[in-house]
């Protein structure tokens, strides 16, 4: 009677553990947790422009008049952090075609920026226009932080706007172009799009560059 007993719980033990062996089977040594779901991309518009009179400086539509200088300015100043700047059909506000730009991570220097540079904007007398507006795209999930710069005049004086956050996502960015006199911009040999301070690098497309009253 007693054997009995011992092997009837014996058989009860065994029943409940495979039981849950099938229940809650093992995971195999490959078995990896599901990723967690990558967060919506950011996305801001602007509601009104400035003002219903504008000009376009470039949409990108007639070729590439852009280019990163990267270590080439290293013997005039600080590295700049621009890799490269191409046409590119991944993004666009107008047309088929915007600018993609990319940069390289900055060390934690003071002066650090990447520049996209142009050195023969379609318009150079900026006298009649108060904004610069552009578009925008910022694949990264982190910000950057953009001011446009325009060297003027026979000197080439070098001036730029106040730095505006490029936050993630498509977004229209104003600049205002108070920070510049009349005379200065009445003759902009060249303009520069500058991503400053410290950041984690990546790409950044740009369309739609124009001036507004």
């Amino acid at each position: 009677m007693h054997t009995k007993i011992t092997f009837l719980i014996c058989f009860i033990l065994i029943l409940f553990t495979g039981c849950e062996t099938l229940i809650k089977p093992a995971q195999p040594e490959f078995y990896k947790e599901p990723e967690p779901p990558v967060p919506e991309i950011h996305f801001k518009s602007i509601k009104s422009m400035p003002s219903k009179e504008f000009i376009i400086l470039d949409d990108f539509e007639d070729g590439l008049y852009w280019y990163a200088p990267g270590s080439s300015w290293d013997n005039y100043g600080t590295h700049d952090y621009s890799i490269s700047s191409e046409i590119s059909y991944d993004w666009q506000t107008e047309g088929r075609y915007s600018m993609k730009c990319v940069m390289d991570k900055t060390d934690s220097t003071t002066a650090v920026q990447a520049s996209w540079v142009c050195d023969s904007p379609s318009e150079n007398n900026w006298s009649r226009y108060k904004y610069l507006v552009l578009d925008y795209y910022n694949p990264q999930e982190y910000s950057f932080w953009l001011t446009i710069s325009g060297q003027t005049g026979a000197e080439w004086k070098l001036k730029q706007t106040d730095i505006i956050e490029a936050l993630p996502g498509e977004e229209t960015l104003i600049f205002d172009l108070s920070n510049f006199t009349k005379t200065e911009l009445s003759d902009v040999k060249r303009l520069i799009i500058a991503s400053v301070s410290e950041n984690r690098g990546g790409i950044i497309y740009f369309d739609n560059i124009r001036l507004y009253k």
